[in-house]
């Protein structure tokens, strides 16, 4: 019979996964904001993947940073995405669509929220918010978009 001791037993996935979620929503810094929006993702080596966004950069490296002290983590990949770079992302993907090209300049994400914000018609705000709901990290989209005419308007010639 086989003998284990419990105080040398490698610590299970389901372990390292909820003591790097307690890390994680247990700071501060990250626990309003940042941290319901990282994914966690645990293997068997004790690798843990984040995935998801966060407000800053600041955020990105503090939860790198929760996470590598956390015991029986071996590594992290850290892919986390910030705001900026959703809000990049974001207006990249409505550049790229004549109907949306309107919206564009204004909109952002912020807490991983987009803001749709400018002037486009009713069908390309909807194109615009299935867009920005595609985009992995954000996690719900404000329209804000005013409705373009369709047509425009012609001045009607009087009788003189």
């Amino acid at each position: 019979m086989k003998m284990l001791k419990w105080w040398k037993q490698d610590l299970t996935v389901g372990a390292i996964d909820g003591s790097v979620r307690r890390a994680l929503h247990g700071d501060p810094r990250l626990r309003d904001f940042d941290a319901p929006r990282i994914r966690i993702n645990v293997n068997e080596r004790g690798e843990v993947l984040l995935g998801g966004a966060v407000s800053t950069p600041e955020a990105r490296q503090l939860a790198e940073r929760l996470v590598r002290d956390v015991k029986g983590v071996s590594g992290v990949r850290n892919e986390l995405r910030t705001d900026a770079e959703l809000t990049k992302q974001l207006r990249a993907a409505l550049a790229q669509d004549a109907r949306t090209v309107g919206l564009e300049k204004h909109s952002m994400v912020f807490h991983g929220m987009a803001e749709l914000r400018g002037s486009a018609s009713y069908d390309a705000q909807l194109a615009a918010i299935k867009m920005a709901g595609a985009i992995q990290g954000i996690r719900g989209v404000s329209n804000h978009a005013q409705v373009a005419s369709a047509v425009a308007s012609t001045p009607v010639p009087t009788a003189a």
